[in-house]
């Protein structure tokens, strides 16, 4: 484990020194400098001390001979071996000198002596000893370094503590000047860095303030910019490249909606050219079939056993001739559809003919709820193809209810703003609508696209009448400019919608209107705001007859605008306007500058959250589309009328 660790650390050091990092690099190549310089002074210091001692031994030792030579001039001319012994040993005494040689003018030894005899002995002086002009002895002197070698060890010993207590010293403020005056600035610069990468291009390095790294962020600066122009460029590119995809998609997807449409029209056209056709030959072979029947009938007697069978063949032919009227209706020729009609009329014929009641006689466990709108509007069709429209889907439904269930029947004024995509695409405009739902076994997906065309059923043969009961429905919400939709769920049942124009023209069969004296205006101002400049135009129409002024805008922004320099008694709000804002913010900015102002909301949909949300401001009552002339005047007179 020691091991281990031990390579461990090893490999760790290796890496460290083996990364280059600016700051290192410097801060090593400040230390060398500095340690040279030292070293270099140091040197410098220790060699001229050097030079200053061996001057200064040097100067005593001519010292030393010159009062060598002065003390000895007696004892030698006296030959006093006693004295010189003394003045040799008194020399000897001396820390500087190592060797002492007195010898007389024949060059006899008369004293020698040696100190410590360290080997340190390489200055010598030699002095000639006269009296009187006459030589009298010699005298030697040999000086020891011992002592300037120890001031020099001393010295460098002192040089070596200081190189390394300088080392300390530099290495500890190399770093923290290194860390304070480079390495901070170079991480503050790092992150600004980082950030500019991170996508933070408006980063100024406010914190660098070191000329070296101004440019330096200057140019980063300069590169975010350039990196950001071409962002903001990829990006709109992008979002111009996804726009043009979504579009192309919605255009492909139109298309092959447009094209199955065409193939589905296509294909009921066909059929209903085949269908046309064979109903024209049916015709000229079953007017014999019901015309000669009944011409027998007349003659036989009350009695004749053959007229059982003949009414057999008359009924034959009567339900071959529907049969034949069915062909013809799925061939949509001559259906008439300008007579104005009631559908809530047709729905109560239908429930009240024989038709239903043998229905019901069929399905006994059916329940049939309707739901059918009072002041329906009316519509320009065929009553007898719309009442056989109603027959077959209400028939449709009872063959969807296995165990018993229920049908609901319903109609509606419906306003469609928007276009909407179902099993046709229904247009914006005026609608009369009819529901008719069941909670049967519904119907599965894959079997929608085909229920329209005739013949085709998954009920059981025999119990679902002659298989053209749908696709006569189809032809005739055709013929009469309409539009189907249909809704299925396997297992929770289905529910027929079928669109019909509106026509405002009075139906022979409505009662009469009730009176509306009572709700007329009295020249207020009213203000419609719709971005559908049909319905301004019917609602205009509608309230200048009902006796007020009107003006109309095309918008929620436009009626704000407007309110800012006039007043209006009345508000008609369309909730949903596009583009823009709806009527709920319209009606917001509006309170803004008349805290009081009085309105009424209109819309085609359902009452929304938001048209609740417009009420608890302070609107009024809620106008379903579309427009009908008495509801529109209780409404608005109401309102007006509200304290």
């Amino acid at each position: 484990m020691a091991e281990k660790a031990t390579q461990h650390t090893f490999r760790r050091t290796i890496r460290f020194f083996g990364r280059r990092s600016l700051s290192k690099e410097l801060a090593i190549s400040l230390i060398i400098l500095l340690i040279l310089f030292e070293g270099v002074l140091l040197a410098y210091v220790y060699s001229r001390q050097s030079r200053f001692l061996l001057q200064e031994l040097d100067k005593k030792a001519d010292d030393y001979a010159e009062n060598l030579s002065e003390v000895l001039v007696v004892p030698l001319w006296d030959y006093d071996d006693e004295q010189i012994g003394k003045i040799g040993i008194s020399f000897l005494q001396s820390d500087v000198i190592d060797e002492v040689h007195i010898k007389d003018a024949r060059g006899k030894t008369l004293f020698i002596a040696l100190g410590r005899q360290d080997g340190q002995g390489l200055l010598s002086r030699s002095v000639v000893i006269s009296h009187k002009g006459q030589v009298i002895g010699y005298a030697d002197l040999v000086f020891s370094l011992a002592a300037i070698e120890e001031d020099l060890a001393w010295l460098r010993n002192t040089i070596l503590m200081i190189l390394v207590a300088s080392l300390i010293v530099i290495f500890i403020t190399t770093g923290i000047l290194l860390r304070v005056f480079m390495r901070k600035p170079l991480i503050i610069l790092q992150k600004g860095i980082d950030r500019v990468a991170q996508g933070d291009y408006a980063y100024g390095f406010e914190e660098i303030h070191h000329i070296e790294l101004t440019g330096i962020a200057r140019r980063i600066k300069e590169m975010a910019a350039d990196i950001q122009a071409r962002e903001s460029s990829l990006q709109m590119i992008n979002r111009e490249l996804q726009n043009e995809i979504i579009v192309r998609k919605h255009a492909e997807e139109k298309i092959r909606e447009s094209e199955e449409q065409l193939r589905k029209a296509q294909k009921m056209e066909a059929i209903g050219t085949l269908a046309g056709g064979v109903a024209h030959d049916l015709n000229n072979v079953l007017s014999g079939l019901i015309s000669y029947p009944e011409l027998i009938l007349m003659d036989l007697p009350a009695n004749s056993p053959l007229k059982s069978s003949l009414l057999a063949i008359k009924k034959s032919g009567e339900r071959a001739a529907n049969i034949v009227q069915d062909m013809l209706t799925l061939a949509r020729r001559g259906v008439a559809v300008s007579e104005v009609v009631d559908l809530n009329d047709i729905i109560w014929d239908y429930l009240q003919s024989p038709e239903y009641e043998r229905l019901r006689q069929t399905h006994p466990d059916l329940t049939l709820e309707s739901s059918l709108e009072p002041d329906l509007l009316s519509i320009a069709g065929s009553p007898v193809h719309l009442s056989k429209t109603v027959m077959n889907l209400v028939s449709n439904a009872a063959e969807a209810l296995i165990d018993g269930g229920t049908i609901t029947i319903s109609s509606e004024n419906r306003y469609i703003d928007k276009p909407i995509s179902g099993y046709d695409d229904i247009e914006e405009g005026d609608y009369v609508t009819l529901t008719v739902s069941d909670t049967g076994i519904g119907i599965a997906a894959k079997d929608i696209e085909s229920i329209f065309e005739p013949f085709y059923t998954k009920k059981a043969m025999g119990r679902s009448g002659t298989g053209l009961g749908m696709a006569v429905v189809w032809g005739t919400v055709k013929d009469h400019k309409g539009y189907i939709d249909v809704q299925s769920t396997e297992g929770q049942g289905t529910r027929f919608f079928i669109y019909l124009p509106a026509c405002r023209q009075p139906s022979p069969r409505k009662k009469s209107r009730p009176s509306i004296e009572d709700y007329r205006g009295r020249a207020e101002f009213l203000l419609i705001v719709d971005d559908i400049k049909e319905q301004r135009d019917i609602a205009s129409g509608i309230l200048t007859k009902l006796g007020y002024r009107v003006e109309s805008v095309s918008s929620g922004e436009e009626a704000v605008d407007y309110l800012k320099t006039r007043t209006a008694d009345l508000l008609i709000l369309d909730m949903i306007m596009d583009p823009g804002i709806d009527g709920l913010e319209t009606y917001r900015r509006i309170l803004e500058i008349y805290p009081a102002q009085k309105a009424i909301i209109a819309s085609g949909y359902s009452e929304s959250e938001r048209v609740k949300e417009a009420q608890r401001l302070g609107a009024g009552a809620y106008v379903k589309k579309p427009y009908l002339m008495e509801k529109m005047a209780v409404a608005v007179r109401k309102e007006l009328d509200r304290q």
